[in-house]
């Protein structure tokens, strides 16, 4: 069983790093901040992870002192950066999902949890400490979850619509998780309740909640498809509409990205012509214009957008 648990923590700790390579491949592609926020999180979980590995492989982790009501916590400073490393990024996320962009917004909720984080690890005694610690992650999460919902619950329908064809269902596989995971930690180091059952796997356990890892695979395995899906458009040369998966992005990303660039009716049938690769002539005969008609609204479209030319264009869409 100990050969099982040690090959659990070395492949935790690799797929936690493939996100984070194939993350840093699709920003570097489409410049979506998402992605680097993304990337961000990965690292400093793989970095969490390795420490508790470490910790196993240099024998700092003593059975004695899991065993008793200490239930002490290591590396308490690094775990404060790590933990601040890990919500910053995915608060990071959570605001490029919704287009908000103020350092207001990304700063003072960081520094806030940043403080509370800090003021937990003077708590006594250890079990306390932890728990408080690990539980205000899980209540962070949520934080982000309702900003996210709350904005989107704000917005236009067909931008609500998109986004929930795009996030929904992942996002409501990580609240989900997120519960599982502050139960755990309340089980564990709140009420003490499974720390005698079968000892190996307390000692593996000790620095891991499993729910936590879960989620974190889940969310590689979403990142990875993602950002696959990104790297195989090709995106230095965007595609056109014609393919069937091309189709079915363009259709999903059409309404917010019309929405965040504040898109009129008229004008987004304009662009939905343009990404088609349609010129003007054939924008008018489409839409019984006159082509200088459709000089204004491209004009007006690429104003908005803030690009000069139909390329600009395509790679704006594209980039999501």
């Amino acid at each position: 069983m100990s050969t099982f648990y040690f090959f659990y923590g070395i492949t935790f700790v690799l797929v936690c790093m493939v996100a984070v390579c194939v993350s840093v491949c699709a920003y570097l592609v489409s410049h979506r901040t998402s992605y680097l926020t993304v990337s961000a999180f990965f690292f400093f979980d793989m970095l969490e992870s390795a420490l508790v590995f470490l910790d196993e492989y240099q024998g700092s982790k003593m059975m004695a002192d899991i065993l008793s009501s200490q239930f002490p916590m290591t590396h308490p400073i690094t775990k404060l950066v790590l933990s601040i490393g890990i919500m910053a990024s995915m608060w990071a996320f959570a605001l490029a999902i919704v287009n908000k962009t103020s350092r207001l917004h990304m700063l003072v909720p960081c520094i806030v949890f940043s403080a509370f984080e800090a003021m937990s690890l003077v708590l006594q005694p250890d079990s306390i400490k932890q728990l408080a610690f690990y539980a205000l992650r899980s209540l962070f999460m949520f934080v982000a979850f309702g900003m996210i919902f709350v904005c989107y619950r704000k917005s236009k329908p067909l931008a609500r619509k998109s986004f929930y064809a795009r996030y929904g269902r992942f996002l409501i596989v990580m609240a989900v998780l997120t519960v599982f995971v502050l139960i755990e930690d309340v089980r564990v180091l709140g009420l003490n309740i499974g720390r005698i059952e079968v000892i190996d796997y307390l000692y593996f356990a000790y620095g891991r909640n499993i729910p936590e890892n879960i989620m974190s695979v889940v969310a590689a395995m979403y990142t990875v498809r993602a950002a696959s899906r990104i790297l195989s458009l090709r995106f230095s040369a965007p595609p056109t509409t014609s393919g069937t998966s091309a189709k079915q992005i363009a259709e999903v990303r059409f309404s917010a990205f019309c929405d965040q660039h504040d898109i009129s009716a008229r004008e987004r049938e304009v662009l939905d012509l343009l990404l088609d690769g349609q010129d003007n002539r054939a924008i008018a005969n489409e839409l019984f214009i006159s082509v200088g008609t459709v000089k204004s609204h491209v004009h007006t479209i690429f104003r908005k957008c803030g690009v000069s030319s139909r390329s600009e264009l395509l790679q704006s869409f594209w980039a999501g």
